[in-house]
């Protein structure tokens, strides 16, 4: 008996020298968006159609770093303000410390396109549990489907 208390007591004092490794922090790298779905838009331009041929606007989204392009998606022709429009390519944006945009333009061929609307976000305001965010400025709301990278 007093051998066994002796081996347990062993075993105690070197199982309680053993360290556990302490979980590190994740650390956030990106933020990458995987489908982004414009939801409504000013349906004219200063009160007046968006373009001249039309009464419709044909909508892209682009993404911005610090007022310069990241990416820019296909547009849609003769898009309403009163359906929701998606785009499902992968952007993905990795640079923490600066602001991003989302604009919305209206696409033209000859001119240069019409603005309709911008959002700006910086990837670290935004809750990283999150898989979707809402955005609305007005007129000009979407969605994106998104997710984060450690």
């Amino acid at each position: 008996m007093k051998k066994m208390m002796i081996l347990m007591f062993g075993i105690i004092l070197l199982a309680s020298g053993c360290k556990k490794e302490e979980a590190k922090p994740q650390v956030l790298k990106g933020m990458a968006i995987k489908k982004i779905t414009v939801q409504g838009f000013p349906s004219l331009d200063n009160g007046v159609n968006w373009d001249v041929f039309g009464a419709n606007p044909d909508i892209f989204v682009q993404y911005d770093k610090s007022n310069t392009e990241v990416y820019a998606t296909s547009y849609y022709a003769d898009a309403t303000n009163n359906n929701e429009y998606s785009w499902t390519d992968f952007v993905y944006l990795d640079d923490l410390d600066n602001q991003y945009s989302v604009s919305l333009y209206d696409y033209d061929d000859v001119l240069p396109h019409d603005l309709m609307g911008r959002v700006y976000f910086y990837i670290l305001d935004q809750p990283t549990s999150a898989t979707t965010l809402n955005f609305d400025d007005g007129p000009f709301r979407f969605s994106m489907e998104v997710e984060f990278y450690y």
